[in-house]
């Protein structure tokens, strides 16, 4: 009957030995599938915030370029409208500036 007992206790520690065994390997498992599912999440959220970035910069530039080339075109009318202005004209303001000059 003492052996039967002792018998018991021996498997009974070999179940307990064995469901701890086996609690770890699950643990590691679930351990290596959160860190795999992170992995995942990290790359996605990388992949997601590089996207924002170039679509952000792609924005910027179009506007840049816009307000660039309506720049351009108000520097090109200006310039034109100076252009216009007849040589005589030019000469006539010429002369009033060195008028003014000469009288002081």
């Amino acid at each position: 009957m003492v052996e039967s007992l002792v018998d018991n206790i021996v498997a009974l520690e070999r179940e307990a030995d064995a469901l701890i065994e086996e609690s770890r390997l699950e643990a590691k498992r679930i351990k290596l599938a959160a860190e795999t599912d992170l992995a995942r999440f990290r790359d996605e959220l990388a992949r997601d915030r590089d996207d924002r970035l170039a679509n952000l910069k792609k924005e910027f530039d179009r506007k840049y370029q816009e307000g660039l080339r309506a720049e351009e075109d108000k520097l090109a009318d200006g310039l034109n409208a100076i252009d216009q202005i007849p040589d005589t004209l030019v000469r006539q303001q010429i002369e009033r500036i060195l008028n003014r000059f000469r009288e002081w």
